[in-house]
């Protein structure tokens, strides 16, 4: 409620948004110039541990992941998963991720784009 209530606010204040119209959660109006989207902070997954005893996982985690135009993480689909949990933190983690949304036509606009996680030695 409140995030509608803000794009509201600054769309009357900007001017391109008028009382009584409404608008659309995947694209909120902004001043900024067009831009792709901008990953801020991407947390590392935490490599599982599972109860019987320690495993070598070695491979990639391959999400993808909807960035809202709001700037909140959307839905997450695995694209590629490994066993173990690894695939369950590697969700967890993408969550957590901070970004920039993409700019299109002075509106921020909800993106889809592939995430991957790493699992094994660096």
């Amino acid at each position: 409620m409140w995030c509608a209530l803000k794009v509201v606010i600054v769309g009357l204040l900007m001017g391109s948004v008028s009382l009584g119209q409404t608008v659309s959660q995947d694209r909120i109006p902004t001043n900024r110039p067009d831009s792709p989207l901008v990953i801020l902070h991407k947390p590392k997954a935490k490599y599982p541990v599972p109860e019987f005893g320690t495993v070598c996982i070695r491979g990639t985690v391959i999400l993808r992941v909807q960035f809202l135009a709001g700037g909140l993480i959307g839905d997450i689909k695995v694209i590629k998963g490994l066993p173990y949990g690894a695939t369950d933190n590697a969700i967890q983690a993408a969550k957590h991720i901070r970004f920039l949304p993409t700019i299109k036509d002075g509106f921020e606009v909800t993106t889809s784009k592939p995430v991957s996680f790493y699992f094994g030695e660096f």
